[in-house]
């Protein structure tokens, strides 16, 4: 609320004159928040899953995910899924579903398993990369946390993958790995390390040794 007491420039105000401080300028409408419905395909060839990275711009840029649609009503998801991932994929059943609240959206993501064959290219406009990956290497791969969640959910009940599916939902770092250290080198052209004489091992002055003789 306007101080207009205390305001320097008071006397010049129009809307303090006119008694009119809580209405010029309007308050702005809250922002209404938008929903985001995902449907993402889990899609593994033995002990590797389909994992696609989208491009720099946008929501969630240059991040890795399971390759994913956003739901709407005019298309089916089937549809959808055929549109990006060929119209020979397989669409089973929903293995997890996600709920997650953003800055400026309510996110809401279903895994879907899916079957595809391995040679599937992707749609470009929205992944620039779409390798399969040995499920050990996913957690040196930067994925939101919603994405972990869902991918977590989804293969907590498959063996193959049960250890992995454990460590990211027990919170596991999933934005790459620490990078060794190594110990530093010192170089030949660098001056050698000067070694300290304790006083008891320098050798006595002459004069030193006289005093003691006395």
């Amino acid at each position: 609320s306007p101080s207009c007491t205390t305001c320097p420039v008071s006397s010049h105000c129009q809307a303090h004159q006119c008694s009119r401080e809580g209405e010029i300028p309007p308050p702005k409408p809250p922002t209404r928040r938008k929903r985001l419905e995902l449907s993402s395909a889990l899609a593994m060839i033995d002990d590797k899953v389909l994992l696609a990275r989208r491009a720099e711009k946008g929501l969630f840029g240059r991040l890795w995910e399971l390759p994913s649609i956003e739901r709407k009503k005019a298309e089916s998801t089937h549809d959808q899924f055929q549109r990006l991932l060929g119209p020979q994929c397989q669409i089973k059943s929903e293995l997890a579903h996600v709920e997650r609240t953003l800055t400026h959206r309510d996110l809401s993501i279903s895994v879907i398993d899916v079957f595809i064959h391995s040679d599937t290219r992707l749609d470009s406009s929205v992944y620039i990369e779409w390798p399969w990956v040995g499920v050990h290497e996913i957690k040196s791969l930067a994925m939101s946390s919603a994405m972990v969640a869902a991918f977590a959910q989804a293969t907590e009940n498959r063996s193959e993958i049960r250890s992995l599916a454990a460590q990211l939902a027990e919170g596991v770092p999933v934005l790459g790995e620490a990078r060794p250290k190594f110990a530093r080198r010192r170089s030949p052209s660098a001056s050698p390390a000067r070694t300290r004489v304790s006083k008891s091992s320098r050798p006595a002055s002459p004069q030193k040794k006289a005093k003691a003789v006395l």
